[in-house]
């Protein structure tokens, strides 16, 4: 963006630049992803207390989404000891198909998700959750098809 190779993105916010203009879009939400024969795969939800009692396959400590679960857990003094970490939503997907552990995934990637093997399970409140939104260049125009792309996201 700042080097004007891309005209707008989806970031994780609060992000702080005075060159862009953000907008925001929706608040992510993170889900449970695990083995249908594990006995929470019939919960309607699931809380931060018992997620300590699962066998986990979690993003290494650099990723946000793992920074959200990590922060959660601190403020309810409890501590999560994944039985591996994995950097793609895809490989840990792999192994809570497999029974290795569930995962932590955003919500947005959970709706994609289509496996008879694995059973979604949001998070109960306190959830932790992140602001998603757009992020532009503040000194530049916009092509007008994304500038209605933009507000066609914003509106949804």
């Amino acid at each position: 963006m700042l080097h004007n190779q891309l005209d707008v993105g989806v970031v994780f916010l609060p992000l702080f630049d005075e060159q862009l203009v953000y907008r925001p879009l929706y608040d992510e939400e993170l889900v449970l992803a695990i083995s249908t024969s594990h006995e929470y795969a019939t919960y309607s939800h699931i809380t931060i207390q018992q997620l300590a009692e699962v066998s986990l396959v979690l993003f290494p400590q650099k990723f946000l989404v793992r920074q959200m679960i990590d922060s959660a857990c601190a403020e309810l003094e409890i501590q999560l000891n994944p039985v591996m970490e994995l950097s793609t939503l895809e490989s840990q997907l792999h192994m809570a198909e497999q029974s290795v552990g569930g995962t932590i995934l955003p919500k947005s990637y959970g709706k994609t998700v289509i496996s008879e093997k694995v059973a979604i399970i949001p998070l109960a409140d306190p959830a932790p959750r992140k602001k998603v939104g757009l992020v532009y260049r503040k000194d530049t125009s916009i092509n007008p098809i994304i500038s209605a792309f933009v507000d066609h996201l914003i509106m949804i």
